[in-house]
């Protein structure tokens, strides 16, 4: 997260829906504010910034969740909650770094998405093996 705050430009979606994702999940502070929280305050005042934040449009698909999203079968279990981040990789056309620290399910899939040309990487790897 500091990388990206120092840096790096974050990619988000034109409909917020990332945005969206890292409130729910980093918005709101349980006890003392973590980096977690100190990040989505970040991103919130950055998010327009465009030497921060690249705002990328994707298209929304009733069956594959996005457009934009690969067809390749052996990525229809993967999760719908998580195929914004790859549609919005796949638009920007720039082969961005999808960060990934303790979410199973991107390991799970890690060749097809990268068969697919999506970039992930594990931030924790020695929590993948399952």
């Amino acid at each position: 997260m500091r990388e990206i705050q120092d840096g790096r430009i974050l990619l988000l979606d034109d409909q917020d829906l990332i945005l969206q994702e890292y409130r729910n999940n980093l918005g709101r502070p349980s006890g003392q504010p973590g980096p977690g929280y100190r990040f989505m305050v970040w991103l919130w005042q950055n998010h327009q910034t465009p030497e921060r934040c690249r705002i990328v449009p994707i298209t929304p698909n009733p069956g594959r969740g996005f457009a934009e999203f690969p067809k390749d079968p052996s990525l229809a279990q993967f999760d719908p909650d998580d195929r914004k981040f790859v549609a919005v990789a796949l638009a920007s056309q720039t082969n961005p770094q999808i960060l990934n620290a303790t979410d199973t399910d991107w390991y799970d899939h890690h060749q097809a998405l990268s068969r697919n040309d999506v970039n992930v990487t594990f931030l924790c790897p020695g929590l993948m093996n399952g």
